[in-house]
C-alpha cells in the first residue's frame, strides 16, 4: 500500500473541493463531477485501512477543507448580501457535509468489515440532501444533481428520477472510477485497472445517450398561451424602498405595455415588485390594486405581482414564530412574501412563499434565536420570520393554470411538483436576484429553472427584478434571456402541458428509499459497535 502523509490527505480533500467547484454551473465543466469524488474516496479508504494511525473523528477533520472549498468557491456571492451570515453558511454547510461523509465512514467501518460498503455512500449522502431540504437550516443549493443544470441535455431522465437521480449517477460513477484506480494504486496492476474502467465508462455514456435521444425526440405538449415577463431592474439596495409607489408602478406597467395586448393571457412581475408592506384586508383600497385593476381591464388579461403583505392571525389559529403582537396588544399578525394574482373578472388571490430563506425570512430554531430576529438582513420586502402558505396555490385565467414559485422555492424539486399536482400547466418563477450583484449567484439560480422544467415537463416563465428573465420550454431550452441590470420585457408563446411525469406522481422516492436504507445501516453500525465494545 502507498503510504500517505497527513498533508497529502489534506491535498486529496482540497483536490475534491477544487474539482467540484470547477464542475459547478453556470460556467463549470460538469463532467468533472464524474471524477471529483475519487480523491475523497481515496482519502476515506486510506483512513479506513489504517485506523491505528488516526483518531475517531479524523475523517471529518480531513474532509472538511474540501467541502469548505466547494461551498466557498461556488456560493461566495452570498457575502454580497450578508457577511456574517455567509460565513456561518459556509462553515455550517461544510460541517454538515463532512459529518455526513463521516457517517458513511462509520457505517463502512462497522458494518462492512471486509467488503467495500461503497453502495452505502449514495444512500447516506442522498439522505442528507433530502433531510437538508426540510429543516430550519435548509440550504440545498449544492445538491449534487444540480451540477447538470447547464448541461441539461444530459439529464432528460430527471422526469423519472428528479435531481436525486443525478446524485446517484455521480456517486456511482465515482465509486466505479475509484474501484478501478485503487487496483493500480494498491496492486500496481495496470491491466486489471484498465479492465475495471470499462463499467466506469459505460455508466457515464449509457444514461448520457439515453438522455440525448430523449432530448432529440421530445416534443412540447399542450395548448398554447401568450405570456409576458417584466424585468423592471430596480436596485434593491438604493431604489426599491425610496422610489414612491406610484412611480414604481408606472415604471413597471409602462414596460409591460410595450409587449402586452388583448391576446396576452398573463403578465408576470418579479418578487417584491412593491416592497412596501400593506395589509391584505385593505388591498382593494390601495393604489397597487387600482393600478393592477386598470391594467387587466385595459388588456383583458391577468397579472401576477410580488408584494410584501401582512394579515391578522385568525383567533383560533395556532401561533408560530411568524406571529407578531399588534400594538394594541389585542391579537397577532404575520408578514408575508406574497405573490398577488388579479384577472379581468376582478378576482384576486394571494399565495405566500412557503420555502423561506433561513436567517433572512425565517429565524431558525426560534425558541433559541428569536431575540436575534431583528438582526435579519432585508432581501426583498418584509423581513424577520415570515408566515407561509400551507399548500401550493395555482392561479388560473382561461386555459393558463400557473404555479407561482417565489425565488428560493425554485431549487426544491419535489416542492415544485406540488403546484403541478394541484393542476398547474405552467410554472412561473418570480424572483429578486439583485442582492448578490453581477455574480454567479443569479446565473446559477436561472440555470436551476431548467431542472424544474424537465422534472415536470412544464414550460417556465421567469420574471426577475435584476437577475435574468426569460422562458424555458419543457426540454429545458431557454428563450429570450435578458441581460443583467437592464430594464426589459419579453413575450413568448408557451405550451400548457396537462400530463404528469413519473417524478411529479412519485416525487423523491429515491431519497425516501435512501433514508430508510441509511437508517437501517446506521442502526446496524451502532449495534455492531456496541457489541464490539462489550466483547472487549
Amino acid at each position: 500500500m502507498v503510504a500517505l502523509r497527513k498533508y497529502q490527505l489534506f491535498l486529496l480533500s482540497i483536490g475534491f473541493g477544487l474539482l467540484m467547484s470547477a464542475a459547478w454551473p453556470e460556467r463549470g465543466w460538469s463532467f468533472l463531477s464524474f471524477m471529483a469524488w475519487i480523491p475523497m474516496l481515496w482519502l476515506q479508504d486510506y483512513i479506513f485501512r489504517n485506523p491505528s494511525q488516526f483518531g475517531r473523528n479524523a475523517i471529518v477533520l480531513f474532509a472538511f477543507p474540501g467541502f469548505l472549498i466547494w461551498n466557498v468557491l461556488t456560493t461566495f456571492w452570498i457575502y454580497n448580501s450578508t457577511d456574517i451570515g455567509s460565513i456561518m453558511a459556509f462553515l455550517l454547510n461544510s460541517f454538515f457535509m463532512s459529518l455526513t461523509f463521516g457517517i458513511w465512514h462509520f457505517v463502512r467501518r462497522n458494518v462492512f468489515f471486509k467488503g467495500f460498503g461503497y453502495f452505502a455512500l449514495p444512500a447516506v449522502w442522498i439522505s442528507f440532501e433530502y433531510l437538508h431540504q426540510d429543516w430550519d437550516l435548509t440550504w440545498s443549493w449544492l445538491n449534487l444533481g444540480n451540477v447538470f443544470a447547464s448541461d441539461y441535455q444530459w439529464i432528460q431522465w430527471y422526469e423519472y428520477t428528479g435531481s436525486f437521480g443525478g446524485a446517484v449517477w455521480i456517486l456511482a460513477v465515482n465509486i466505479l472510477g475509484w474501484h478501478a484506480l485503487r487496483k493500480w494504486i494498491y496492486d500496481h496492476n495496470l491491466k486489471a485497472s484498465l479492465y475495471r474502467f470499462i463499467p466506469f465508462i459505460l455508466l457515464i455514456f449509457i444514461p448520457l445517450i439515453i438522455s440525448l435521444v430523449s432530448y432529440t425526440k421530445y416534443q412540447p405538449q399542450g395548448k398554447t398561451a401568450e405570456i409576458v415577463v417584466v424585468q423592471p431592474d430596480i436596485d434593491p439596495y438604493n431604489e426599491e424602498y425610496t422610489i414612491p409607489i406610484p412611480q414604481l408602478l408606472n415604471n413597471m406597467l409602462s414596460l409591460a405595455r410595450q409587449k402586452t395586448d388583448s391576446q396576452v393571457d398573463m403578465v408576470l412581475f418579479p418578487e417584491s415588485s412593491i416592497a412596501y408592506t400593506m395589509w391584505e384586508a385593505d388591498f382593494p383600497l390601495t393604489a397597487v390594486y387600482d393600478s393592477m385593476q386598470h391594467f387587466v381591464h385595459q388588456f383583458q388579461t391577468s397579472i401576477v405581482m410580488g408584494l410584501s403583505t401582512r394579515a391578522l392571525f385568525p383567533k383560533d389559529a395556532q401561533l408560530d414564530v411568524a406571529a407578531k403582537p399588534l400594538n394594541s396588544g389585542e391579537g397577532f399578525y404575520a408578514n408575508y412574501n406574497t405573490a398577488a394574482f388579479m384577472d379581468a373578472s376582478g378576482k384576486w388571490e394571494f399565495y405566500h412563499k412557503a420555502k423561506l430563506v433561513p436567517g433572512v425570512e425565517r429565524m431558525p430554531f426560534p425558541r433559541l434565536l428569536k431575540p436575534l430576529e431583528n438582526l435579519a438582513i432585508d432581501l426583498g420586502g418584509a423581513t424577520g420570520s415570515l408566515g407561509t402558505s400551507s399548500d401550493r396555490a395555482v392561479f388560473q385565467f382561461d386555459n393558463v393554470k400557473l404555479g407561482p414559485i417565489i425565488c428560493y422555492e425554485s431549487i426544491y424539486g419535489e416542492f415544485v411538483t406540488g403546484y403541478v399536482r394541484n393542476g398547474a400547466n405552467l410554472l412561473g418563477i418570480i424572483t429578486n436576484d439583485g442582492w448578490w450583484g453581477n455574480t454567479p449567484g443569479h446565473r446559477q439560480h436561472y440555470e436551476y429553472a431548467r431542472l424544474r422544467a424537465i422534472e415536470t415537463r412544464r414550460d417556465v416563465a421567469r420574471s426577475a427584478n435584476t437577475g435574468i428573465s426569460g422562458f424555458f420550454n419543457q426540454r429545458g431550452d431557454d428563450q429570450q434571456a435578458t441581460e443583467y441590470w437592464r430594464p426589459d420585457v419579453c413575450r413568448a408563446t408557451v405550451n400548457l402541458n396537462e400530463s404528469k411525469t413519473f417524478y411529479v406522481v412519485y416525487g423523491d422516492y429515491i431519497a425516501r428509499l435512501s433514508k430508510f436504507l441509511s437508517a437501517l445501516l446506521l442502526l446496524m453500525a451502532l449495534s455492531f459497535r456496541l457489541r464490539k465494545k462489550r466483547s472487549i
